[in-house]
């Protein structure tokens, strides 16, 4: 009897009966062959299908008789033998696969699929490279250079990620939950805004790590940290009288450039900070504020008003950096208590906005000199001040300094700063660009 091909397999998962084909004079024949108890057996068929259900019924008939000695259920070893067949594949034991699954369940709570467990450990790991956050502040860090963002968002950026990697150190990037970024971020006293500021800033490195490839596209535990609901702080500003007093405080120090823009150019102090006396376009009546050095990263031209440039011609040069200080805000107290004033925080700032929109009354203009929104200037500086006020502000000179007079105009000239420029920007006139530049900023 020859055997003429491999043999089928039949399994319950624990014992096999092989099926081999074979010719014997001529004829096809279907051979079991099994080992049950120790003992070779073989019976012929001349069919397959009589061959295949000889073989099952082998297989349950032995299966119960074991079912019966181990005390266990038929649909028990049957079970058994179906988990063989699959961790056999998978090589993994069924004792272990059982301790395995066991462990995740607990971990998981009732309710919670293992199975959905693992598809989102994979959405967010698989091809990820797992390091820790601290691992990655460097070269986040020369990213974030390399994208030439201003000095002082680097700085803070950095801050904020060292300080969450140093408290999450033995935790992979991956394996953050949301939980834990807002345990650290109730860790310290920070107010509500520097909770919102340091969160905004780990969203910005997640977004980052996404990129790189450090964590899954689909994660969102930094997004889902709580955003501190904060009440609009009142906007506070300083009277014409008060800001004499400061500049006469300031004397012929190095500061008073600083507190002169701020409060006569209304430009943010990271701004002044960074300024050079090369970008005072003193032939233009204008101050350039460059995109690079712009919190809105956008360049805008802000006006050279009369009263600020007599008080900054004194320290004018060619170049250099305006703000000579290395800490400036401390000189700026200083100078606030010599005076005997209160410091407010923005006030400079505040006051200019404020004062500037009553005299000009034109939102768009005011917007556009302060690098704010239209909405954000409605919502605080309108109806503030009087334009009383708002003109003695802008007449605020040095002692000695005579502000030229302007010439009075006929009853019949408009004047292209209230009158012309708003519908010149609808488009309602024609206008090229330039005229409505000048018309803005003389």
């Amino acid at each position: 009897m020859k055997k003429t091909r491999r043999p089928i397999i039949m399994s319950d998962g624990r014992r096999e009966v092989r099926i081999y084909t074979t010719k014997n004079r001529g004829r096809v024949l279907y051979q079991i062959s099994h080992n049950f108890g120790g003992r070779r057996e073989r019976r012929s068929f001349a069919d397959l299908q009589e061959a295949k259900r000889e073989a099952n019924l082998l297989l349950n008939t032995h299966t119960r008789d074991e079912a019966e000695g181990m005390g266990m259920s038929l649909a028990e070893i049957q079970s058994y033998g179906a988990a063989r067949r699959v961790l056999d594949e998978a090589k993994i034991p069924l004792h272990v696969a059982a301790e395995l699954v066991t462990q995740a369940q607990r971990e998981l709570g009732a309710g919670v699929s293992i199975v959905e467990a693992a598809r989102y450990w994979a959405r967010n790991n698989k091809g990820i490279t797992r390091k820790t956050v601290l691992d990655l502040v460097e070269e986040y860090a020369r990213d974030c250079d390399a994208l030439q963002t201003i000095p002082g968002y680097r700085r803070n950026l950095r801050l904020a990620v060292t300080r969450f990697g140093e408290a999450t150190k033995d935790i992979m990037l991956p394996d953050i939950r949301t939980e834990q970024v807002d345990t650290w971020l109730k860790v310290d006293e920070w107010t509500l805004t520097t909770r919102n500021h340091y969160r905004q800033r780990l969203i910005a490195f997640s977004r980052w790590a996404k990129k790189r490839g450090y964590l899954g596209m689909e994660n969102r535990e930094f997004e889902e940290a709580m955003l501190y609901k904060v009440d609009p702080m009142e906007t506070e500003i300083f009277t014409s009288d008060e800001m004499r007093r400061l500049l006469e405080a300031a004397g012929d120090g190095g500061i008073l450039p600083m507190m002169a823009i701020g409060a006569f150019a209304g430009m943010r102090s990271a701004e002044i900070k960074r300024l050079d006396w090369s970008e005072i376009l003193w032939d233009r009546n204008l101050i350039e504020v460059k995109r690079r050095k712009s919190k809105t990263r956008a360049r805008r031209l802000v006006p050279l008003l009369d009263n600020l440039r007599a008080w900054l011609a004194p320290f004018a040069q060619d170049s250099g950096p305006v703000v000579v200080h290395g800490y400036p805000e401390a000189a700026i107290l200083k100078v606030a208590a010599k005076a005997g004033i209160e410091w407010r925080r923005n006030a400079l700032r505040h006051s200019f906005c404020s004062y500037r929109l009553s005299v000009t009354n034109d939102s768009a203009k005011t917007a556009m000199e302060s690098g704010h929104s239209q909405h954000i200037l409605f919502r605080h500086y309108r109806a503030l001040v009087s334009r009383e006020a708002a003109e003695e502000w802008f007449s605020i000179y040095p002692k000695g300094h005579q502000p030229a007079k302007k010439e009075p105009q006929p009853g019949n000239v408009i004047s292209m700063s209230e009158e012309v420029v708003r519908p010149a920007i609808k488009g309602d006139i024609g206008l090229n660009p330039l005229e409505i530049r000048k018309a803005l900023f003389g």
